[in-house]
């Protein structure tokens, strides 16, 4: 797995090019097992991109450590790498759980 680091306007550029959404977002994942390549390297889960602009603007919204902000779009990530998906009221429930109890191991 890859982890990249962006300003909001770099995620925004990305958003933009592969979800046709043009707005910053605090993060996005790309799953190689669903790309062409997926055979090639099946063991390589992809990339996490993470805007650290909004990771900083949403842990001095919430008066939190930056870190702990960080560290829960990172896993967010993970687990949109590893399948799990957030579109649904059961998904999204499903990843917010298991988000909070690796952040909590994390703490």
């Amino acid at each position: 797995m890859s982890i990249l680091l962006v300003s909001d306007a770099v995620i925004r550029k990305l958003n933009r090019k592969y979800l046709n959404k043009n707005s910053a977002t605090d993060v996005l994942a790309f799953r190689l097992g669903d790309g062409e390549f997926a055979q090639i390297c099946p063991q390589i889960l992809g990339d996490v991109v993470i805007s650290l602009d909004t990771a900083c603007y949403r842990a001095r919204s919430l008066k939190i450590c930056f870190e702990k902000e960080l560290s829960l779009y990172l896993i967010h990530g993970l687990l949109h790498l590893l399948g799990y998906e957030d579109k649904t009221r059961a998904g999204f429930s499903r990843m917010k759980r298991l988000q909070e109890e690796y952040l909590f191991y994390y703490a």
